[in-house]
C-alpha cells in the first residue's frame, strides 16, 4: 500500500511540474508590442520632459508584465510626416497579446499637434489617410492636452485602436508633476512604492519630473499583481488609473490633476 501510494504522488508531482513546465512555455510565447512617439524638447514652449519619464516608465512596467515584450518604434522630436508614416506603420501590427502605443505632445483642443520644429499637423488628416482594419487588441495612451477630444474623431476606435487612456476629458490640460520637490506632493512618503519602483528602474537624473498620466499609471501599476490579458481587463486597468488620478485631484487639487479617463469604441456596429 505504502509503495502505491508512493508511485502515484511521484505521478502527481511529475504531472503538476510538466504543467507548470507548459504554463512557462506558454507565457514565453505571450507576445506584447510596444511602440511610442513624443515630441518633447520644445524650444518655443516648456519641454515636456516629464512625459519622456512616463514614456520609460509605460515601457518597463510593461516589460515587466510581458517578458517577450517586442519594442518596436520609439520615436521623439519628429515632424508630422515622420508621425504619419510612423501611424501608417503601425496599422494592422499588433502581437498576440495585444499592444500599446504612447502618443505625447502638444496638442490644440481642435485635435491639432505641435512639433518641436514649429510644424503642425491635424489628427482629423492623419486618420483620414489610415485605412480601414481595427487592430482589436491594441490601446493607445494619449499624453496631451485636450485628449479625449480624440476620442470623437471619425476613424479613432475603427483605425487606430479600440481602447484608449486620455490624459484628461475634451476641455482640459494636463500637467507635469515634479518628483523632487514636496508640492504639489510628497512622492516618495505619499507613494512608497511607486517611489520604490522609480528608484530602481530610472536615473535620478531621469525621474525628476513625471506627466500625470504617468503618475496614475505606475501608482495602479504597483498595486496590480496580474497583468492585463483581454480587453475587459485593460479596461478595469484604466479604470484604476482614472480612480488614482480622482484620488490625487481630491487631495490636491485641480491645478496640478486632471481628469484621466479610459475609453472603449463600439465593436458592434
Amino acid at each position: 500500500m505504502t509503495l502505491k501510494f508512493l508511485i502515484f504522488g511521484l505521478g502527481m508531482f511529475f504531472a503538476s511540474l510538466a504543467g507548470g513546465q507548459d504554463a512557462a512555455r506558454q507565457e514565453e510565447k505571450t507576445e506584447m508590442t510596444y511602440d511610442s512617439f513624443v515630441n518633447a524638447r520644445y524650444t518655443q514652449y516648456p519641454p515636456l520632459t516629464g512625459w519622456l519619464t512616463t514614456e520609460k516608465v509605460v515601457r518597463e512596467t510593461l516589460r515587466e508584465w510581458y517578458p517577450g515584450l517586442k519594442v518596436g518604434r520609439t520615436l521623439e522630436d519628429g515632424t508630422p510626416g515622420s508621425f504619419a508614416q510612423f501611424l501608417k506603420d503601425m496599422s494592422g501590427v499588433c502581437g498576440a497579446q495585444g499592444g500599446i502605443l504612447y502618443l505625447a505632445s502638444y496638442q490644440s483642443p481642435q485635435g491639432g499637434w505641435e512639433f518641436v520644429d514649429g510644424q503642425r499637423g491635424r489628427w482629423s488628416d492623419w486618420l483620414g489617410n489610415l485605412s480601414e482594419g481595427i487592430v482589436s487588441n491594441r490601446a493607445v495612451l494619449v499624453d496631451c492636452c485636450y485628449a479625449a477630444s480624440l476620442g470623437g474623431l471619425p476613424g479613432w476606435g475603427e483605425k487606430l485602436a479600440p481602447l484608449s487612456l486620455f490624459a484628461c476629458n475634451g476641455r482640459e490640460v494636463t500637467y507635469e508633476i515634479p518628483l523632487t520637490r514636496r508640492m504639489p506632493v510628497d512622492f516618495p512618503r505619499r507613494y512608497p512604492r511607486a517611489s520604490a519602483w522609480l528608484d530602481q528602474h530610472v536615473s535620478k537624473d531621469e525621474a525628476r519630473q513625471i506627466s500625470f498620466l504617468g503618475l496614475a499609471w505606475l501608482v495602479a501599476y504597483v498595486e496590480r499583481s496580474q497583468p492585463p490579458r483581454t480587453r475587459d481587463e485593460w479596461m478595469g486597468f484604466f479604470k484604476s488609473c482614472e480612480e488614482k488620478a480622482e484620488e490625487f485631484r481630491k487631495k490636491h487639487g485641480r491645478r496640478w490633476a486632471s481628469q484621466v479617463q479610459g475609453w472603449s469604441a463600439d465593436l458592434s456596429k
